[in-house]
């Protein structure tokens, strides 16, 4: 294995570099093979993952293009944040920094297993979870606009 010490026993950034490439470079081959399997679900878990790590060691992040090009904060703002937080343990700064959709985590959670479920009974959503899912999307509608004029 590739690892160079300096002379307190650390580990050099060089080397940190080469165990973050093959970290990614193993990831990517899982996500490769999830597509060949048809898992979308398991593809945008490791994407993810891969990018919460990135973010975690680097600092560097993707930002949010909408904010780019209108400068107003889209209802998806701030869950980067949120989810490092949660991994910390932090529930009120995760709510801090995107109330709706950690008070959402259940119910998204729900409608993943739904969906699942759904696929493997090979059954047709219900109109009662069509009128749920437009009722919860005019809802984030609701909340981008809110939180642009009131600064929440």
């Amino acid at each position: 294995m590739h690892q160079e010490s300096n002379r307190e026993g650390f580990i050099t950034s060089s080397s940190l570099f080469y165990l973050l490439g093959n970290f990614v470079g193993y990831y990517m081959k899982k996500i490769i093979d999830a597509v060949k399997f048809h898992k979308p679900e398991i593809v945008v878990l490791m994407l993810g993952t891969v990018y919460l790590l990135w973010y975690a060691w680097t600092g560097l992040g993707i930002p949010c293009v909408f904010r780019k090009v209108t400068g107003f904060r889209c209802p998806g703002c701030g869950v980067t944040h949120m989810v490092l937080h949660m991994v910390k343990l932090d529930f009120r700064a995760a709510y801090h920094d995107n109330p709706l959709i950690f008070m959402s985590i259940p119910f998204l959670l729900f409608e993943i297993i739904l969906e699942e479920y759904r696929k493997y009974r090979r059954s047709r959503m219900p109109v009662w979870n069509n009128v749920l899912l437009f009722t919860y999307l005019f809802i984030v509608i609701v909340f981008g606009i809110y939180r642009n004029i009131y600064g929440f």
